[in-house]
């Protein structure tokens, strides 16, 4: 029981939090949810070729559902902002946990995916176990003429796609954190504060400018501004040191000219 306790920490932060945004995505009803096996695999219903291929499509309609509903997210629709930030801060929480009592300086992903690999070695008959119950299944799945084989599989596939995503998009946000605190003084707030304005401006602009892109061109000049405006302000500290510093060296040697 230790061995499936600690394999639960490995592998359940990485599906439980992607679980809880899948069911919000399914409340907020966007598209690909479809697991119906198409038409033109209908032959190949239960061959293993046509299972991978129901798999893939799956993976696609969803994948694209989902990419579609982020590129086009309302935030100023209470359902579309809540979703953001509820995979931000899930997003903060997908990842293996450490299992074991040592002491480790450095946590990071080769960390963790070796823990993962010694665990899978560890109990190789888990495992075997693991591999049967699925062949098993799928066997159950053709004899009761259901495709809950694809459906289970396909749902883990696109908890994956959640996951992997939420931890791009809580990574860029951490690393847009780490960029402003080096920022000195009250400035560090102003990409903060350009985020809302311009995207609230954008909004109002392409209200009156119809497009079916408006939510995308905001969300993209919101992004943009944010990222020119950091650049503008290190870029302006660097320029603003590099001049007191070639100030100082032309002082510097005024003054060693005068000495001589």
């Amino acid at each position: 029981f230790e061995w499936i306790a600690n394999f639960f920490l490995l592998v359940g932060p990485f599906f439980i939090p992607a679980l809880l945004l899948l069911l919000y995505l399914f409340l907020l009803g966007i598209h690909g949810f479809d697991t119906v096996t198409p038409t033109y695999l209908a032959d190949l219903k239960y061959t293993f070729g046509g299972q991978i291929t129901a798999f893939g499509t799956n993976l696609y309609r969803f994948s694209k559902g989902f990419f579609t509903f982020l590129t086009n997210i309302d935030l100023l629709h209470p359902g579309h902002l809540g979703f953001l930030i509820i995979m931000i801060f899930l997003g903060l929480g997908i990842r293996p946990s450490h299992v074991g009592e040592q002491k480790i300086d450095k946590v990071d992903m080769i960390y963790d995916l070796r823990n993962i690999w010694n665990l899978i070695t560890q109990k190789k008959r888990y495992i075997f176990i693991l591999i049967l119950s699925c062949y098993i299944f799928s066997y159950i799945s053709f004899l009761l003429d259901s495709n809950w084989y694809v459906i289970l599989f396909s749902i883990f596939g696109w908890l994956s796609i959640i996951s992997i995503i939420s931890l791009i998009i809580t990574h860029l946000l951490l690393l847009l954190i780490k960029t402003t605190d080096e920022i000195e003084g009250k400035k560090k707030y102003l990409p903060y504060i350009s985020m809302p304005f311009s995207y609230i401006l954008m909004r109002l602009l392409l209200f009156y400018i119809k497009t079916e892109y408006d939510l995308s061109i905001s969300l993209l000049v919101m992004i943009l501004l944010t990222v020119l405006i950091i650049f503008y302000i290190k870029e302006g500290k660097t320029n603003k040191f590099k001049f007191k510093h070639s100030i100082k060296l032309f002082k510097r040697k005024n003054e060693e000219k005068e000495n001589e």
